[in-house]
C-alpha cells in the first residue's frame, strides 16, 4: 500500500478494529502515564533533597508559569489537523492536507510568537510578585522559550490522526527520564536551584524536539510535506468555516484555563487559606479523573474524524453511547468508594486536618466524574461541527457558576465551592448530550 495513502483504518474500520485501536492507544497513554508518573515522582523527590522544598517550589512556580502562558495564548490546531485532516485523506485531496497543515502551522507561529512575548515581558514582574532568588528570575526567559516543545500542537495532531500516539508516550518516557537523571546528578555533585531549573529546561527541550521529528517523519514518509506558501485564504481553502473552527474553539479553551486557576483564588479570598489548603487536597485527589478528559478524548477523537468523513453518523453514535456506558459504570464505582470512604483517605493520606474535606470530596468528585464521563462528547461535537455549542454551553456554565460560587459558599461553606462546580459540569454535561442527541439520533446525516 503506498504509505501516501495508509491511514488508521486500513489496519480494520469496523467496529472491531476501532475497539482494538481504542484499547490499544488508551493501554498505551495510561500506562505511560502511570509508569513514567512514577518516575516524575521519584524525579522530585530526588530534586528536594537536592535543593529542598522551597527551592524546588520555586521550580515548580517556574513551570506552572509556563504553561499558563502557554496555555492562555495556544490555538487548539491539533484538532483542526484531526478534524479536517481525515476529511481531506479520506476523500484523497492530499494537496489540501498539505495546505491545512501549513494553515495549523502559521496559527501556532502566531500563538507561540504572542506567548513567549508575553512570558518574557511578564517575567521580571512574576517573579518580584512571587520573590524568586535572582538565579530563578535570570533563568526564566529560558525557560520561557520552552513554550514550543511544551504546546507542538500542529505536530501533536498529525500524530493522533495517523494513530502514532506511541510517540506521545516517548514524550512523557523523555521528559520524566531527564528530570530523573538529572536531579539525580544534582543531588551527587552538589549542584543548586539554577543547576535544578536548567534540568527541567532540558527535559523539555528534548522531549518536546524528538515529537517534532517524529511528525515531521511522518509526514515526509507519507509524503504530505506542509505547503506554507500563500495567502490565509489559499491555504484555508476548501475547509469551510474552519476560522470560526480554531477561533471558538480556542475561547472555550481559555475559557476551561482560566476557570481553574481562578476558583482556588476566589476560594481563598471568601474562606481563608485553610480553606484554600482544603481544597487544593480534594483537586490533587480527583486531578486525575479531570486528566482522564484530555487523555482519552484525543484519543477517540481521529476515529470520529475518519467516521464522519465516510458519513457514518450512526457509527459515531454507536461508538459514543458504547463509551458513555462503560466509562459509567467505572464512573459510578469511583463515586462510591468516594462517599463511604472519603473520610478514611483524607486522613490515611493528608492527616486528621483534612478530614473535614470529606463532604467536599465527595460533590468534587462527582463533579469530576462529569467531566471524566464526557470525554467523548467534545471530539464528537468537533466532529460533527458543533463547536459553537461547546462554546455557548461553557459560557453559560460558567456565567452560573460565577453566579452560584459566593453564595454557596456564604450558604454552605467550602463544600458550597464543590456544589458550584457541579453545578457547572452537570450543566456542560447535559447541555451537550443533548445538542449531540439532537444530531446523531433525531437527525442523523445518510451514510455516504
Amino acid at each position: 500500500m503506498d504509505p501516501q495513502r495508509e491511514s488508521p483504518q486500513s489496519g480494520g474500520g469496523g467496529r472491531g478494529g476501532v475497539w482494538r485501536r481504542m484499547k490499544r492507544n488508551a493501554g498505551m497513554i495510561l500506562g505511560g502515564r502511570a509508569v513514567f508518573g512514577l518516575v516524575n515522582l521519584a524525579a522530585a523527590a530526588l530534586a528536594v533533597r537536592a535543593v529542598g522544598i522551597e527551592a524546588f517550589g520555586v521550580v515548580i512556580l517556574l513551570q506552572a508559569y509556563v504553561r499558563l502562558i502557554a496555555g492562555l495564548l495556544k490555538f487548539q490546531s491539533w484538532a483542526a489537523v484531526t478534524k479536517f485532516g481525515a476529511e481531506a485523506l479520506a476523500s484523497g485531496r492530499d494537496e489540501d492536507f498539505r495546505r491545512l497543515i501549513g494553515f495549523t502551522i502559521r496559527l501556532d507561529l502566531i500563538g507561540l510568537a504572542a506567548s513567549i512575548g508575553l512570558g518574557l515581558l511578564c517575567a521580571p514582574l512574576v517573579g518580584r510578585w512571587l520573590e524568586w532568588p535572582p538565579e530563578a528570575v535570570a533563568l526564566a526567559p529560558w525557560f520561557v522559550l520552552t513554550i514550543p516543545f511544551i504546546t507542538a500542537a500542529t505536530p501533536t495532531g498529525a500524530l493522533r490522526l495517523f494513530d502514532r500516539f506511541a510517540v506521545m508516550v516517548r514524550q512523557h518516557a523523555y521528559n520524566a527520564l531527564v528530570r530523573f537523571i538529572g536531579a539525580a546528578l544534582v543531588l551527587w555533585l552538589g549542584g543548586g536551584l539554577e543547576h535544578l531549573i536548567l534540568v527541567w529546561i532540558l527535559a523539555s527541550l528534548l522531549s518536546g524536539f524528538q515529537l517534532m521529528l517524529a511528525a515531521a517523519g511522518e509526514l515526509r514518509r507519507r509524503r504530505l510535506a506542509p505547503q506554507m506558501l500563500g495567502s490565509w485564504s489559499a491555504l484555508s481553502e476548501g475547509f469551510p468555516r474552519i476560522w470560526r473552527f480554531v477561533i471558538v474553539l480556542n475561547a472555550t479553551s481559555l475559557m476551561d484555563t482560566i476557570l481553574t486557576h481562578a476558583t482556588v483564588l476566589a476560594v481563598g479570598g471568601a474562606l481563608g487559606p485553610t480553606a484554600a489548603g482544603l481544597f487544593g487536597v480534594v483537586r490533587q485527589m480527583t486531578e486525575s479523573l479531570n486528566r482522564l478528559s484530555s487523555l482519552l478524548g484525543p484519543i477517540i477523537f481521529p476515529e470520529f474524524a475518519w467516521m464522519e468523513a465516510r458519513g457514518d453518523r450512526r457509527a459515531i453514535a454507536r461508538l459514543l453511547w458504547r463509551t458513555l456506558a462503560l466509562a459509567g459504570a467505572g464512573l459510578s464505582a469511583f463515586c462510591l468508594v468516594l462517599f463511604l470512604a472519603g473520610e478514611l483517605l483524607l486522613t490515611v493520606l493528608f492527616g486528621a486536618e483534612a478530614a473535614p474535606a470529606a463532604g467536599l470530596l465527595t460533590v468534587v468528585g462527582l463533579s469530576a466524574a462529569l467531566m471524566a464521563l464526557g470525554f467523548a462528547i467534545e471530539p464528537v461535537m468537533l466532529t460533527i461541527r458543533k463547536e459553537k455549542a461547546l462554546l455557548w454551553s461553557a459560557i453559560i456554565s460558567t456565567a452560573l457558576f460565577l453566579a452560584a460560587l459566593w453564595p454557596f459558599m456564604g450558604w454552605f461553606g467550602l463544600i458550597g465551592a464543590g456544589f458550584a462546580l457541579l453545578l457547572r459540569q452537570g450543566i456542560v454535561f447535559l447541555h451537550r448530550l443533548f445538542i449531540l442527541y439532537r444530531a446523531l439520533v433525531l437527525k442523523p446525516r445518510r451514510a455516504g
